[in-house]
């Protein structure tokens, strides 16, 4: 306890101190009930499209956090912000606990997600204690297949 002199006292709070392992995005994910493992589908290192605007109809943001200090049975709250040109396009929150064990899951499910244009989608983690974490995602513009500006086409047949 600390006192500001005045005869007021207050809890000194450490804020929780955690680091991301790895973060990733992908069409969806499974979690096995019994074995409680992790499975990733259709990772999404980069977007490809041929034309915009796009409609992506299922993206899932799952990360895995580290806690660097004793966190049992406390529920903290994280928050994901995804930005396309420093523009947030969308925003979540969910909960997070450790429950005795040294890592957590945060997994964030978005129903669609519109791409207007090429550039990069950044995914901003902001972990309980304020600390962030970025991933981005290149999203490219590429051509349309048979086009003139298709790279590393067959070349046509000679006559």
């Amino acid at each position: 306890m600390n006192s500001n002199g005045a005869g007021v006292s207050w809890l000194v709070v450490e804020r929780p101190s955690m680091k991301v392992q790895f973060s990733v995005c992908a069409q969806s994910i499974a979690i096995d009930q019994l074995t409680s493992r992790l499975s990733i589908f259709n990772v999404l290192d980069q977007i490809s499209l041929p034309a915009f605007p796009v409609f992506i109809p299922e993206l899932t943001f799952v990360a895995l956090v580290m806690r660097e200090q004793e966190q049992d049975g406390e529920m903290f709250k994280c928050r994901l912000a995804v930005a396309k040109r420093e523009k947030q396009v969308a925003e979540a929150e969910s909960p997070i606990g450790f429950d005795g064990a040294p890592v957590a899951r945060l997994v964030f499910n978005f129903s669609g997600l519109a791409i207007h244009s090429p550039g990069e989608i950044d995914f901003i983690l902001t972990l309980p204690g304020g600390a962030t974490h970025t991933l981005t995602i290149p999203v490219n513009q590429v051509g349309l297949a048979g086009s003139p500006d298709t790279p590393n086409r067959p070349p046509e047949p000679q006559s």
